[in-house]
C-alpha cells in the first residue's frame, strides 16, 4: 500500500455547503448523473495535485526569481520537460532540487484557476472525488504541507479526501486526472488517465483524453465516465497515455 493513505469518509455536508455558499453562488444543478447508473457505488474520480490543483510551476518560478534574481528564469527554461530540475540549465539543477526540497515549499503555492470549484462541483455531482498525490520524500514537510494546503484552498474536511502515494496504480478509481505524461506503477490501473494539459505533455501521442482547463470538467469527464471501462492488456502496466 501507499506510504500514507488518508481514505476517510467525505467531508460533512455542512462543510461542503458552507464552501459552496461562499465560492459557488447560484450554480445550476445537473441531472442524470453518471454515478446513478453504476449500481452499488459512486464513480471514483482521482485528481492529481501538483500541476492540476496546485499551480506548481507558477509557485516554483516565483520563488526561483526571488531567491536568485540573476539566474536563468522561466523564459529560458525547457518547458517541454516534466521535471522542473530538467527544465533549468544543467549547472542550476542542484539548486532547483534544493529549492523544491526546502521545508515549507509546498505550503503556500498558488491554486490552479477553477480547480477548487470543480472539485466541489464534482462532489455535488455524486462522484466520489479524491485528491491523489505523490510526495517528495526528500522534503520533510511535503505531506503535511499538502494536507494543510488542501484544507486552506479547497475547504474544511477535504484533507480527509487526500490519498498520498508514490504509486497511483495501487489506488482504485474510475478516472485519474493527472498532468504526468505517463503514469506507471506496480499494477495495471483500474482508472483511465485523463491528461491535464501542460506544456510538457502536449507532445504525447495516442488516443487519450485531455482536459485543458477545469471549466470543461463536465464536458470531458461526463461522457468518459458514462462509457464502460476498457481493460488494458495484462502486464502492460500502462495508461491510455502509456
Amino acid at each position: 500500500m501507499s506510504p500514507l493513505q488518508l481514505n476517510s469518509p467525505r467531508p460533512t455536508r455542512t462543510a461542503h455547503a458552507l464552501w459552496k455558499e461562499a465560492h459557488m453562488p447560484d450554480q445550476p444543478s445537473r441531472s442524470a448523473t453518471p454515478a446513478a447508473r453504476v449500481p452499488g457505488r459512486a464513480l471514483i474520480v482521482l485528481v492529481d495535485m501538483d500541476g492540476v490543483v496546485v499551480d506548481f510551476a507558477a509557485g516554483f518560478w516565483q520563488r526561483w526569481a526571488d531567491r536568485w534574481p540573476h539566474a536563468p528564469g522561466r523564459e529560458y527554461a525547457d518547458l517541454s520537460r516534466f521535471y522542473v530540475d530538467d527544465q533549468v540549465p544543467a549547472d542550476w539543477r542542484a539548486a532547483a532540487r534544493d529549492l523544491v526540497c526546502e521545508a515549507g515549499f509546498f505550503a503556500d503555492l498558488p491554486a490552479v484557476d477553477g480547480a477548487a470549484a470543480a472539485l466541489h462541483a464534482m462532489l455535488e455531482h455524486a462522484w466520489d472525488v479524491r485528491i491523489c498525490t505523490a510526495p517528495i520524500l526528500a522534503n520533510p514537510t511535503c505531506t503535511s504541507d499538502k494536507l494543510a494546503w488542501v484544507e486552506q484552498h479547497v475547504g474544511d474536511g477535504w484533507s480527509e479526501r487526500v490519498i498520498v502515494t508514490k504509486d497511483k496504480t495501487l489506488v482504485r478509481g474510475d478516472v485519474l486526472v493527472d498532468d504526468r505524461p505517463t503514469v506507471l506503477g506496480a499494477l495495471e490501473p483500474t482508472w483511465r488517465h485523463v491528461l491535464f494539459d501542460a506544456t510538457y505533455n502536449r507532445a504525447v501521442l495516442g488516443a487519450g483524453v485531455r482536459l485543458e482547463r477545469w471549466s470543461r470538467w463536465a464536458e470531458i469527464l461526463e461522457p468518459l465516465l458514462a462509457q464502460p471501462a476498457t481493460p488494458l492488456a495484462g502486464g502492460t502496466h500502462r495508461t491510455l497515455f502509456g
